[in-house]
């Protein structure tokens, strides 16, 4: 047995606090426990903890009141404790404050009260700022802004969420600067027997550490918030002129701030006698002027309208549904039936009046383990209703009348169509469902706009787990409504994985108000996987329908071709006895009687009516062989039932005139006489299909009609006519024109975008066998049309096109091999260009997505030599060209990172983060799109296990003693809990309110994961109770949440099960070897289990029998979220990837033999991780984006460069060169000199960017630094150790055998260690004579003969801002070396004579003379250097500031400078890292990954930033600071690892 756990270890916050014990609570029982005081008691002060004090029914705004010192939630706010008077309650009466919650915040701030260890201002802000976060109104309201009355919302880095939301402060007589009588009151406490002063006391002094602290962290936190400083006017003492806070303390002095004067004195600024106060008004009216832009924001309907587009470009969805429920017209008086029937109003009104509430900790449990029946106490409240019928019943009908029967409610509705691609997915389901609630639900929107920016959607097309987990798991469903939602769904049998939406549809909280109701035909494995659930389910049947079929006609009997009230009863009962309960039958017998004149027309009518929907369709299609234009049928029935999408009128008429050469100037009136009663056009102008079951007739192999389709061949010819049509178009379009101007005319044809989006998915089913159609025209398409092609896709801002046309490509290839073998040169540039899209896509969709024209001359000389791409357009005429790079292929592998001091030992990821668990006790986090390294936090031992939450941005890591939460956001740790056993496994619930791990205690352990506290623990030796033996440890142990399986692999014993609902009862599987690995499948319910015997098979986890078998030799498993593709991991370090349904081999990636320590897929599976013991790999194959065997539908939503951009990084091949870790131009820009990792100094031509000659070296230690000086020739260079290596360097030539060349020849001429600080700059002056040498505590200025001219060392406030100074030179200045850090401009300057001593002088930095930025990834200065020089730098260590001279001004000199820090001001949140300067131009890579460009003169500042060209993420380390500079001649040089890419011509493409 288990020893008990120890109680759980609170650690303190990254500001030292330990008082964060109420993290979890709600916002109720939230506050600072303490005594009551002598002086006031509490229920006068007022209750300590946040407090909500009104809650209307809307609430879009947080008001939030905070005392200040010696102050108390109720006091502060009330004149003489008359509640009366208590103000904030007045709000709550006025007109403007409708919409606004209010509350109070009560801590604390007594420093009479010695019973209390005093906190400090940061405990108390830590406290509101943990009710903040974890308050129900608050987790609720995720994106709703709130108005804020405190002053320490924002010196807290680590809760930049909540501080986002700030819209406006207001301070009230509040002291930023401290309070000169502080240091009188502590001086009077500390002679007195008062309490000693109180830390918070001391906070307040003037220029106090806090102070300083909350002032910085504030000036860089405030943008965009709105800023009110009201102060005080009359003094509070009497006989004194002192103000307590005047105007100087109360201020910040920042641009955006209002400073508003009150007319009383402090105590006044917050209690007022009456409402009539000025005081109050002033402050009410500036609180509602905040409110008004909230609420405008918020609820105008322009704004709404406009996030509303801005969201449905996002989700790639729109107001569809709303034409679909217009098509529908319902009888009156019909599908009441339905409405009155038991079943629905319970369904209806089940729970209709409940309050949201979240589950206690112990019954989410009993949901895992099945402690408690969810069935039977759902029959009371049945959560689904599911009516079922067969074709041609009413069921979009009725559910239509459901919809309109609910308009009342917050109803979301979705029909789900056969005959349109693009509404056959759940995909297209889930988004609209999404996008209909946010249209109602306010803080839904916010979350999902902000979800957008956050660019959190990564789900691939039709991977629904993963869009179902990542939109609706982690936003919608943890919305609080404010009413019971209602979801209809019609159709689901018409879709094509409509299975899969039950199980994620189960898993939806029980307490969250939601019902949904259902239709689609009756199916037994449907109704199988509804029984589970709390469900009405109702089968229409003849009795119900007849009476709404009566109805129907007798609406339609003024068409009746009688007219005698007897005849028309006759001929209604006729039509309802034959009908047989089908309202599609009736509408088509509608439809002929009209054209029925006479009795003798309408009794053949009635005669000869057939009984069946084929038989009647057989009737349809004989009349219409009857007649002329046929062939006119035979093209409008081909296109509809092939198109990907139904055609418009104006579609239909140019793909007829493309068909048949014909052109149809009124297609309404020609479709009803040549289509008879087997096409529709809509209330929306589509052309349809009368009903699903038309397409099923006229494909059925069975039909002998002139107007059956074949479905392959059609296929083939409309991809034909697609295909011609694109290349006509792009050929017509292709003209001159700047890079911006779009290549075509988004008006040039109604049938242009049908064409351009879906011309693959006809080419994919057509015939593999036809030799000639499509492939002659796909193969000149592709030669002449494709770039044109792209670029149009780009435009239309959803890159998803491209990779659907990839699949598309890739499967159309592999169909053809079987007929043509091998493939002809056509289809290898298919196969090819199946590669590039997805590449495209994944490397270069966000870049082509800015600008869509960079196709044609900026994307291909950025790829691969062998890429399609590159070889057909790479080398544009005097366009970019890139040198040095020796890449030939799209690499498997985009990343890597190598410990070599360090072990890795866990692998995780979740959308937003990557994370390794190191032997060290680090954990280290990457950001996806970038693979760059975030975060570092220290565990404090081994990291064996790592796991990230779905909803918020934690992280649980765990060793052999402990186990710990953080935010990876801001590396904040919010628990840690004491282990008396290491875990094996370790896995979380999908709502983020549960740990699952196993133990090596034989237990499966249960943890609250907002407290670390202990649920449960459930063992799994009880069932071996009676047994001597002590039970064996098992090797692995593997846990899904999903599957409700835990997984224990023994030494040469079976596998075994064990049901998280029934621990007790193990499941064996009986095998012959030890198990090496398992991966759990929950999308198709399966097992993968590996060998060590080299077998590999599936298991269904149903019957644990094996379903297939192969040899695959694998120590490592893993399976994509979606179920569709399974990584094998080898015992020799190689990858395979396999269809996990049939073990088939798709891909083999080559690899070391290192070996595998993990494996695992990122959430969308286009990605997969490994760690190899001192190695970080990540991998994205073009294998792994696989075409789905049903997937017809097209491609709407994101695709997978919103995840992150792959990098074109070559496969490990255990023998690499050593990295390039800094270089420097020579004057010419002919020259790089880079300095390696091993310690060598090497020279680079640029014409190829290759090496031409190693120089010198280090001993065995890595070069940081290294500067060139023309002038003397003269290279220096620093390594690690901090020595330092001074060379001349000539060019010389010799002569040889072969005549003169040229060769390089280095000659030593100073050596010296800095000892006991790090080096961090070293540069030479611009005349060669001294050397300056920076480190972490002091500046040298050396002769380069070693001698000190000039030692300064830094004062402690300098030594930390040291990494911060940077030194540079300017070409004017030859004798000056400046340093330039955000407070002063040191100059370091010398005569013109050699013994001269240089001497150091400094001028304070003047803040109105700055641009500056700060954040987390970034940091970017501009500054003025008195009156004509400017600077710029950031703080990428590898890079220097640079100097330039202030171009003249047509101006005044004052004007010219406002204007450049204008601009300035503007440019530094977009610069990432400055490169360099060319001529009058600065050189940045920008935020957006684009290299770009910025004029210095003064024409620039009218002038945007230029974008030059996409950086492609490879080139940036993983590790490291991007390397790059630009030479003199206008070449971008960036370090690639171990190589150089320089960019030719890339300034002026």
């Amino acid at each position: 047995m288990a020893e008990s756990y120890p109680d759980r270890r609170v650690q303190r916050s990254a500001t030292g606090s330990s008082i964060l014990g109420g993290i979890g609570q709600r916002l109720t029982s939230l506050s600072l426990q303490r005594k009551p005081t002598q002086d006031i008691a509490d229920d006068q002060r007022g209750p300590p903890g946040l407090r909500t004090l009104t809650d209307p029914r809307d609430p879009f705004v947080e008001l939030i009141f905070v005392h200040g010192w010696r102050g108390g939630s109720r006091s502060t706010w009330t004149c003489n404790n008359d509640m009366s008077t208590f103000w904030p309650l007045w709000l709550a009466d006025e007109r403007d404050f409708d919409h606004v919650r209010i509350h109070t915040f009560g801590y604390d701030a007594d420093f009479m009260d010695r019973r209390v260890s005093g906190g400090n201002i940061n405990d108390f802000g830590i406290l509101l700022m943990e009710a903040l976060v974890n308050g129900n109104p608050f987790k609720r309201d995720v994106n709703v802004r709130g108005l804020v009355l405190f002053n320490l919302a924002k010196q807290n880095p680590g809760y930049l969420e909540v501080s986002q939301r700030f819209h406006t402060v207001l301070f009230l007589a509040t002291p930023h600067r401290g309070a000169d009588n502080n240091i009188m009151l502590n001086n009077i406490l500390r002679a007195s027997a008062a309490p000693g002063p109180r830390g918070y006391s001391g906070d307040l002094e003037p220029n106090s550490a806090a102070f300083e602290n909350i002032n910085e962290n504030f000036l860089h936190s405030y943008h965009g918030t709105r800023l009110w400083s009201f102060y005080e006017t009359i003094p509070t003492l009497a006989n004194t002129n002192e103000l307590v806070v005047d105007r100087h303390l109360a201020t910040l002095g920042l641009p955006e701030e209002r400073p508003v004067p009150l007319t009383a004195n402090h105590c006044g600024v917050c209690r007022f006698t009456t409402s009539s106060d000025p005081s109050y008004h002033n402050i009410r009216d500036a609180l509602a002027s905040s409110v008004e832009e909230i609420l405008e924001e918020l609820l105008n309907p322009e704004k709404v309208e406009d996030q509303m587009r801005i969201l449905a470009e996002y989700l790639c969805t729109s107001e569809s549904e709303d034409e679909e429920l217009s098509n529908i017209e319902v009888v009156p008086g019909s599908c009441e039936w339905l409405l009155q029937k038991e079943s629905f109003i319970e369904w209806r009104d089940s729970q209709a009046d409940s309050v949201q509430a979240q589950p206690e900790p112990l019954s989410r449990i009993r949901s895992i383990t099945g402690g408690a029946s969810y069935r039977s106490d759902h029959r009371k409240s049945p959560r689904f209703f599911w009516l079922s019928g067969p074709p041609g019943t009413g069921k979009s009908v009725l559910s239509a009348h459901v919809v309109r029967h609910l308009h009342n409610r917050d109803c979301s509705f979705y029909f789900l169509k056969h005959s349109d691609k693009s509404k056959q997915n759940l995909n297209g389901l889930l988004r609209s469902i999404a996008f209909q609630m946010a249209r109602r639900d306010v803080s839904l929107r916010q979350s999902l706009l902000t979800m957008r920016q956050e660019e959190g959607l990564t789900a691939e097309t039709n991977d629904i787990r993963v869009l179902w987990k990542q939109l609706f798991v982690q936003r919608v469903l943890r919305s609080d409504f404010q009413q019971r939602q209602y979801w209809v769904i019609d159709a689901l049998d018409e879709c094509h994985s409509g299975y899969e939406l039950v199980p994620l549809l189960a898993k939806i909280s029980e307490h969250l108000p939601l019902s949904i109701f259902l239709t689609s035909r009756w199916d037994h494995n449907l109704e199988k996987m509804l029984g589970k659930l709390p469900i009405v389910a109702e089968q229409i049947n003849i009795r119900d329908t007849l009476g709404d079929i009566r109805l129907c006609l007798e609406a339609s009997q003024e068409d009746f071709p009688v007219d005698e009230p007897a005849e028309v009863e006759e001929l209604i009962e006729k039509l309802v006895l034959k009908s047989r309960g089908s309202f599609l039958w009736t509408r088509l017998i509608l439809q002929k009687l009209e054209n029925s004149w006479t009795d003798a027309a309408v009794d053949e009518v009635l005669a000869d009516v057939p009984d069946g929907m084929n038989q009647l369709y057989t009737r349809i299609l004989t009349e219409m062989s009857q007649q002329p234009n046929k062939e006119l049928a035979r093209s409008i029935l081909r296109w509809i039932i092939c198109a990907a999408r139904p055609l418009t009128i104006l579609e239909m008429q140019e793909a007829i005139r493309l068909d048949i050469g014909q052109r149809v100037p009124k297609m309404e009136r020609m479709i009803e006489r040549v289509c008879g009663q087997l096409v529709v056009i809509d209330n929306h102008g589509k052309i349809q299909l009368t009903h699903d079951t038309v397409r099923d007739f006229l494909l059925s192999e069975d039909l002998d009609s002139e107007f059956s389709i074949d479905k392959a061949e059609a296929h083939g010819h409309l991809a034909d006519i697609c295909l011609r049509y694109l290349i006509a178009e792009h050929i017509k379009a292709q003209a001159p024109r700047r890079s911006q101007t779009p290549l075509l005319d988004t008006n040039m044809s109604g049938f242009q975008e049908y064409a351009n989006l879906f011309f693959s998915e006809h080419v994919v089913k057509s015939p593999p066998t036809a030799l000639d159609i499509p492939t002659n025209g796909l193969e000149k398409f592709l030669e002449t049309s494709v770039l044109s092609w792209i670029e149009y896709i780009a435009r239309s801002k959803d890159l998803s096109s491209l990779t659907q046309t990839a699949k598309n490509f890739k499967s159309y290839v592999e169909r053809r091999v079987d007929y043509q073998a091998p493939l002809s040169p056509g289809m290898k540039a298919v196969q090819d260009w199946a590669v590039d899209l997805i590449r495209l896509v994944t490397v270069f969709g966000r870049p082509l997505l800015y600008d869509p024209s960079a196709i044609h001359r900026i994307i291909p000389p950025l790829c691969p030599r062998t890429s399609i791409l590159f070889r057909r357009f790479g080398n544009p005429p005097l366009g970019l060209e890139v040198a040095g790079l020796s890449f030939k292929e799209w690499s498997d592998k985009i990343a890597q990172v190598s410990f070599p001091e360090d072990h890795t030992l866990a692998l995780a990821c979740c959308e937003r983060r990557y994370g390794l668990g190191l032997r060290s006790g680090y954990t280290i986090l990457y950001h996806p799109s970038t693979c760059q390294e975030t975060l570092r936090v220290y565990h404090g031992e081994q990291v064996k296990q790592l796991v990230f939450a779905t909803a918020n941005d934690w992280v649980v890591m765990s060793g052999k003693e402990r186990m710990s939460m953080w935010n990876y956001e801001f590396g904040q740790n919010i628990w840690t809990t004491e282990l008396s056993h290491e875990l094996l496994a370790l896995t979380l619930t999908d709502d983020d309110s549960t740990i699952l791990a196993a133990t090596k205690a034989g237990e499966v352990v249960f943890w609250n994961m907002a407290d670390g506290e202990i649920l449960e623990r459930l063992s799994w030796h009880n069932n071996q109770r009676g047994t001597r033996t002590r039970p064996p440890l098992p090797q692995q142990a593997h846990i899904s949440s999903e599957l409700n399986l835990l997984v224990l692999i023994y030494r040469n014993q079976p596998l075994t099960l064990y049901d998280l609902g029934d621990i007790r009862r193990p499941r064996y599987i009986p095998t012959q070897a030890t198990v090496s690995a398992v991966a759990f499948n929950p999308a198709l319910t399966m097992l993968a289990v590996a060998f060590w015997d080299g077998e590999l098979c599936t298991i269904g986890t149903w019957d644990l029998q094996k379903i297939i078998s192969i040899n695959a030799n694998a120590s490592h498993l893993a399976a994509t979220t979606d179920g569709k593709t399974l990584i094998v991991g080898t015992n020799s370090g190689g990858i395979q990837i396999h269809d996990f349904d049939t073990l088939s081999l798709i891909h083999t990636i080559k690899e070391s033999d290192a070996e595998i320590m993990a494996m695992m897929f990122t959430s969308n599976g286009l990605r997969f991780m490994d760690i190899r013991r001192q190695e970080f790999n990540v991998w994205e194959p073009s294998a792994l984006v696989r075409r789905k065997d049903h997937d017809d539908s097209t491609s709407e939503g994101q695709t997978s460069f919103s995840t992150a951009p792959s990098q074109l990084v070559q496969a490990y091949t255990g023998a690499e060169d050593p990295l390039i870790t800094a270089c420097v131009a020579d004057h010419t820009g002919e020259h790089i000199f880079c300095g390696k990792e091993d310690g060598a100094v090497a020279v680079y031509e640029t014409t190829k960017g290759k090496l031409v000659k190693h120089l010198y070296g280090h001993i065995r230690t890595a070069v940081t630094l290294i500067d060139w000086n023309s002038n003397g020739e003269t290279l220096v260079s620093c390594d690690t150790s901090s020595r330092i290596l001074v060379h001349k360097i000539k060019l010389v030539q010799t002569r040889s055998t072969a005549g003169y060349r040229e060769t390089w020849q280095a000659q030593l001429i100073l050596e010296h260690r800095v000892e006991s600080a790090a080096v961090l700059q070293i540069i030479l002056s611009v005349d060669g004579e001294y050397l300056l040498v920076s480190t972490s505590t002091s500046d040298y200025v050396w002769r380069l003969d070693g001698k000190i001219l000039l030692s300064h060392e830094h004062s402690q406030s300098k030594q930390a801002r040291a990494p911060s100074q940077k030194w540079t030179t300017h070409p004017r200045h030859k004798r000056r070396i400046f340093g330039i850090d955000d407070m002063y401009t040191k100059i370091i300057e010398w005569q013109r004579d050699n013994d001269s001593t240089p001497v150091l002088s400094s001028v304070a930095a003047d803040a109105n003379s700055r641009a500056d930025y700060e954040s987390r990834d970034a940091g970017v200065h501009f500054a003025k250097i008195g009156d004509d020089l400017r600077v710029a730098y950031d703080k990428n260590p590898s890079s220097r500031p640079l100097i330039w001279t202030a171009p003249p001004a047509s101006t005044s000199m004052t004007t010219a400078t406002a204007g450049a820090l204008t601009q300035f001001h503007a440019i530094a949140p977009k610069i990432k890292t400055i490169i360099g300067m060319y001529r009058s131009q600065l050189i940045f890579l920008g935020t957006d990954g684009w290299m770009s460009s910025m004029r210095l003169d003064e024409a620039g500042q009218d002038i945007p930033h230029s974008r030059l060209f996409p950086l492609p993420p490879c080139w940036q380390s993983a590790s490291r600071h991007l390397i790059a500079l630009v030479t003199v001649k206008g070449d971008v040089v960036i370090v690639k690892d171990e190589e150089l890419a320089i960019v030719k011509r890339g300034l002026i493409v």
